[in-house]
């Protein structure tokens, strides 16, 4: 997997405001875009993919209402019951444009301006430190090396239901530096920097799972519990 597989232009990124702060990074930048009263088509096929709310900036604008034929497209699809996420890649991946679905809000962010687009890749750094105040977490070590591709897997597996429920009981992750390992000190989980910002979130949650199964943690520990039940 390249390091930017899953941020690169073109692509979905589902979000949720409420793990955000409206004061900085991309809490604040998702903020200042304006409402777009986008022509009645495009607003109708957004509607139907169940984002009422449409917001772009001024170069998005440009681009969805410059290109007849792109926007015909993306009403085809839509029409032929194509996903919205494979839709919007399929028309517009060559734009450079980016689409954020916030599910909380039932609102869509077209974004093409640069500042904007870089923001945007910095959702899951910007969304981790709500993230673990939910799940009464610390995150510790050397998170400020990940890349954006480590802070979204950092991201994926913590939030993940069937972590979270398999999960001991974790108080604190620990970033390491230099390592593409997992080990478990209760309550301590140590991952390693390169394998957040190298691997896939499947391959660490297996990595994880296997560092911290009952056989490995001795029979006098508790079973696993749900960190939402603590």
């Amino acid at each position: 997997m390249t390091q930017d597989s899953r941020l690169r232009p073109g692509r979905m990124l589902l979000l949720n405001s409420g793990f955000l702060s409206p004061a900085i990074g991309c809490g604040m930048m998702l903020t200042r875009i304006p409402s777009y009263h986008t022509p009645a088509v495009l607003r109708d096929i957004m509607h139907s993919y169940g984002c009422p709310n449409l917001f772009a900036d001024k170069a998005a604008v440009q681009i969805i209402e410059g290109n007849e034929d792109l926007a015909r497209a993306f009403s085809e699809n839509a029409d032929a019951g194509l996903p919205l996420k494979l839709n919007f890649r399929t028309v517009y991946l060559p734009t450079g444009m980016h689409l954020a679905v916030d599910v909380r809000r039932q609102a869509a962010y077209f974004l093409a301006e640069p500042e904007h687009t870089t923001t945007l890749t910095n959702y899951h750094r910007d969304a981790m430190p709500h993230v673990a105040r939910v799940l009464k977490l610390t995150i510790g070590g050397t998170p400020g090396r990940l890349t954006g591709v480590g802070w979204q897997n950092l991201y994926d597996v913590t939030t993940d239901v069937s972590f979270r429920r398999n999960c001991p009981p974790l108080k604190r992750i620990e970033i390491t530096a230099g390592t593409q390992t997992v080990r478990w000190r209760e309550p301590v989980l140590e991952v390693g920097i390169n394998l957040l910002n190298f691997s896939s979130a499947p391959a660490i949650r297996k990595a994880i799972s296997d560092e911290i199964r009952p056989e490995r943690r001795g029979s006098n520990v508790a079973a696993p519990m749900s960190l939402a039940q603590r």
